[in-house]
């Protein structure tokens, strides 16, 4: 947990190499892990929920972000650039780690929500390492299989069906901190979509995905203000047909949530939703937080004699 929090952070973690000890192997040694069995109401069967293999699963991805953020953040926080090279090195060792996967975590198999969030967590990831190089092709002699803009393209679409998916099955109203951050993680990209996709056939459905993770949010900030400060946020930096056609199908009061006083003040060091490793250090460094973003918004907001929001 120290090297998840370490990396949405942006901070090398404490702790430099995990245990020298494995994990036992959760097929060879269940009774190591335990297990979790659900019955749902229609029907007479227990259904295991495989804690074993989720528990090492995680914490083999987990070691993998403890030495991404190693090579990439400095104590001083200062932005360490990733050459071509070790991203390939980091997307490979992602990749062999999710086809890796038990048969009950592989993607056709997920249904419960830590499951789906597992799966979110490496499309995020794969996501944040090759945004620095989208651009690159290969040089002489080098053919890529999959180009960083595949990579992204291929993450991010399987991103938005696994919040779908997970809102079709689970919803988004139960208490879910780490949820918000995929909500807006997801979001903040979806956005900018927006703003480049005037007159495209893809303009519609990304508003359709503005929605349902904005509506995620708002069901999420009715029971942790983390979240209603995030939804503050990003409905700042909605369009304004954007905005109205959100209040159509979610009972919200974007005047209050946005122009009224805060419910109490924001302090943390939680990175303003940007994409890339290098640029989250870099704004990081430059104090760009959660926190100062929606203080520059309550003063803008309390200084604007008129509400106003960004429109293309």
């Amino acid at each position: 947990m120290c090297s998840l929090g370490c990396y949405h952070y942006l901070q090398p973690p404490p702790i430099k190499e995990p245990p020298k000890t494995p994990l036992p192997d959760p097929v060879d040694q269940p009774q190591w892990y335990g297990d979790l069995w659900v019955r749902y109401p229609l029907s007479q069967s227990r259904l295991p929920t495989y804690h074993g293999c989720l528990f090492k699963a995680i914490a083999d991805f987990w070691t993998i972000i403890s030495e991404i953020s190693l090579v990439t953040f400095s104590p001083n926080r200062s932005p360490i650039k990733l050459s071509t090279y070790q991203i390939f090195q980091f997307y490979n060792r992602l990749r062999t780690w999710q086809q890796s996967l038990p048969e009950p975590l592989t993607p056709k198999k997920i249904v419960l929500p830590q499951q789906l969030k597992l799966h979110m967590h490496y499309n995020l990831m794969l996501i944040d390492l090759v945004t620095p190089i989208l651009d690159y092709t290969g040089g002489p002699g080098v053919q890529l299989l999959h180009t960083p803009r595949d990579i992204y393209n291929e993450a991010l679409t399987h991103l938005e069906t696994l919040m779908r998916l997970y809102y079709l099955r689970h919803g988004f109203e139960a208490t879910d901190s780490f949820l918000v951050h995929f909500l807006g993680y997801c979001n903040h990209i979806t956005m900018n979509a927006i703003e480049t996709s005037a007159g495209s056939s893809f303009l519609e459905a990304r508003r359709s995905t503005l929605l349902l993770l904005t509506k995620g949010l708002h069901e999420q900030s009715r029971v942790h203000y983390v979240g209603k400060a995030i939804l503050r946020l990003q409905v700042g930096l909605m369009r304004t047909e954007d905005v109205e056609l959100l209040t159509q199908f979610v009972d919200i009061e974007t005047e209050q949530l946005m122009y009224g006083p805060l419910e109490q003040a924001v302090y943390t060091n939680w990175p303003a939703y940007s994409i890339g490793l290098e640029t989250k250090a870099e704004e990081l460094r430059q104090g760009k937080t959660l926190a100062t973003c929606l203080e520059s918004l309550s003063l803008e907001s309390s200084t604007s004699p008129t509400p106003t929001r960004s429109s293309t």
